[in-house]
């Protein structure tokens, strides 16, 4: 390590916190590499005190915390995506989303015909018009309901289905960050 010295600039001594060796050092250097066991350092001025802290640690506590954030957030995402599809309080297959669409059309379609055939048997009785245009117009909101909420019921299945595979793809990546957290933490404890 040279040390610069430039007049007016006082040195100060600080200590390595890997060996120990004491090291001289201008006011302003922020880095230094220590010239006895070559752990690269960094020099931390505070208001009562002037010491030094390890790289590599910063660098590794700075993974650490990195690695902690990505861990909170795709917990908060796996808790949002819960929350939004109401997992564990009623659990709904995308196929049980389609068949109770499909029992809602053939429901509204079976409806339909009887208030079609209510309708023609009013016309033939020689009823007023308005009491065959009532039958024809509850069958014809009677398929339209029946057709939009099958049309809804396969768009949430979609979404369903895209949620819970966003959901496995959380819980794989949470599950890999805790494998590589434990496998770091005991690479630590082999050094």
């Amino acid at each position: 390590m040279r040390v610069c010295y430039c007049p007016g600039m006082p040195l100060i001594t600080v200590s390595c916190n890997c060996c120990g060796a004491p090291l001289k050092v201008n006011d302003e250097v922020r880095f230094v590499t220590c010239q006895f066991c070559n752990t690269q350092l960094e020099v931390t001025h505070s208001e009562s005190a002037v010491f030094t802290r390890q790289i590599n640690r910063i660098a590794e506590q700075t993974t650490q915390l990195a690695q902690d954030v990505e861990v909170l957030k795709l917990q908060n995402e796996l808790e949002m995506l819960d929350r939004g599809m109401q997992v564990g309080t009623a659990p709904r297959s995308a196929n049980s989303s389609v068949a109770g669409g499909m029992v809602a059309l053939v429901f509204s379609i079976v409806f339909a015909i009887v208030c079609f055939a209510i309708a023609s048997a009013a016309g033939q009785a020689g009823a007023p018009g308005f009491f065959a245009l009532v039958p024809v117009a509850m069958g014809v909101l009677a398929l339209v309901g029946g057709v939009v909420g099958f049309g809804k019921a396969v768009s949430n299945s979609g979404r369903q289905d895209s949620a819970l595979s966003r959901r496995d793809e959380l819980l794989r990546r949470l599950e890999e960050l805790r494998r590589q957290r434990g496998s770091d933490a005991s690479q630590k404890s082999g050094d």
